[in-house]
């Protein structure tokens, strides 16, 4: 069996900020149930993150998880922490 993999580059809006969807992943869990690996950048307040995963088992849950990895980036820009993001272009 070969595993398919969609790269999917494309950037989004997503609360006031810029999501760039880098590749998508599907694997089959030990228990049967079809997810997600999604690999992904951030773009906000005029910061970007590195690239890091999220494991899904649908868009609803890549939003949740999405608006959590967005506040927590919020956050570390408004209390001043900025070295763990690159200043974007």
């Amino acid at each position: 069996m070969t595993e398919r993999v969609i790269v999917a580059p494309v950037t989004i809006d997503f609360e006031n900020c810029k999501v760039h969807i880098i590749e998508v992943r599907p694997y089959i869990t030990i228990r049967n149930r079809k997810r997600y690996i999604v690999s992904l950048q951030l773009e906000c307040m005029g910061y970007k993150s590195d690239r890091f995963t999220l494991d899904v088992e649908n868009n609803e849950e890549l939003k949740e998880q999405l608006k959590v990895e967005i506040a927590k980036m919020k956050i570390f820009i408004l209390s001043g922490k900025t070295e763990f993001f690159w200043k974007a272009r």
